[in-house]
């Protein structure tokens, strides 16, 4: 089957979107009852270059159907080996521990992670330059995958909101305060 999605900017004589036609097909083949109650397919009915074109889809689109018909065995011991795998992450779960003159504190990894995500929203409200983020904590500190706004000069967007959280770590763990690594991994539109 040819995945190619070059198509999808492609419009026939008519005008008609070659990837809304795909869609069509997509609707069809899942069996929405509004699929062909749309503008689009009234249209199809009556286009002769849409009918070809639909029928050369729906051809290249009936081995996906073929799979997604297809019955898939479950392994038996699944939902076993899942959970297990869960047990064996959280208990190797990254924390960071605050010693001070009165005692110390234990910051979880998750409190951490939401520390993180709070501090780079802060900082994008501020700046507008990246987004939502991807943040990992391990053992080698804290990574923070963002996408940077279009027209932002990465290194220098990535660099700030890197001694930003460096900064904010700093303030709340101090000498525990985990390394912090920042990658810009997208480009957001403007």
């Amino acid at each position: 089957m040819n995945l190619d999605r070059s198509g999808d900017d492609q419009v026939l004589a008519c005008g008609t979107p070659v990837g809304s036609l795909l869609a069509l097909v997509a609707d069809r083949a899942a069996r929405r009852p509004d699929a062909d109650s749309s503008t689009l397919a009234r249209h199809v009915s009556g286009c002769a270059g849409c009918q070809r074109r639909l029928r050369e889809l729906a051809s290249g689109w009936e081995p996906v159907r073929r799979e997604a018909a297809r019955e898939v065995a479950v392994p038996p011991n699944l939902v076993e080996e899942a959970l297990h795998g869960l047990a064996t992450v959280r208990q190797r779960e990254t924390s960071v521990e605050v010693v001070e003159a009165g005692g110390s504190i234990r910051v979880s990894r998750g409190a951490l992670v939401l520390l993180v995500r709070q501090e780079v929203a802060d900082f994008a409200a501020g700046t507008s330059t990246v987004g939502r983020p991807t943040v990992r904590v391990s053992a080698d500190g804290v990574t923070v995958e963002v996408a940077a706004r279009y027209g932002v000069r990465v290194p220098l967007a990535a660099d700030a909101l890197r001694r930003h959280l460096v900064a904010s770590l700093d303030e709340h763990f101090g000498t525990a305060a985990p390394a912090v690594r920042v990658l810009v991994t997208d480009v957001l539109e403007p």
